[in-house]
């Protein structure tokens, strides 16, 4: 009787440290993917302001060719590949992150027009998204978590 209380209390301490392992695990990995799609989003509005930046030295043509590609832009600079009458949200992608991929998942593209821009959504997971915005003069790329 003593041995199998010994065995049942052994057992017991056992799943609990297993428990409080997975239970930091998944802590440290929810951290280190967040901490992914924000250097993403940096990575994002970096290009996009470099791609400003040659837009202004070249005197603000309405296209600019960097690496072999023709890149559209708004009146005031920022990414603004169209599609018809829309903005091309798959190109702005490829623009201004042309890895695409975030920790090797392909996002589903929603695009949302305006009438001053665009509003591209990239939903990666279905707890991850990130926001390319042009609306006006403002070029923002947001992250979005909804843990």
């Amino acid at each position: 009787m003593e041995a199998r209380l010994r065995f049942v209390l052994w057992a017991a301490v056992i799943v609990i440290l297993v428990s409080a392992f997975i239970h930091h695990f998944l802590k440290v990995e929810e951290a280190a993917d967040h901490a992914v799609f924000t250097l993403a989003t940096k990575n994002m509005l970096d290009r996009a302001n470099r791609i400003k930046q040659i837009w202004i030295l070249r005197q603000q043509p309405s296209t600019l060719k960097i690496d072999k590609e023709i890149i559209e832009l708004s009146k005031d600079g920022w990414v603004y590949p169209k599609k018809g009458s829309n903005a091309d949200c798959e190109r702005v992608l490829s623009t201004v992150f042309p890895k695409r991929k975030i920790l090797n998942i392909e996002p589903n593209v929603e695009s949302v027009s305006s009438s001053d821009g665009y509003n591209c959504i990239y939903h990666y997971t279905s707890l991850y998204e990130l926001k390319v915005i042009l609306s006006g003069k403002r070029f923002l790329v947001l992250f979005d978590s909804t843990q």
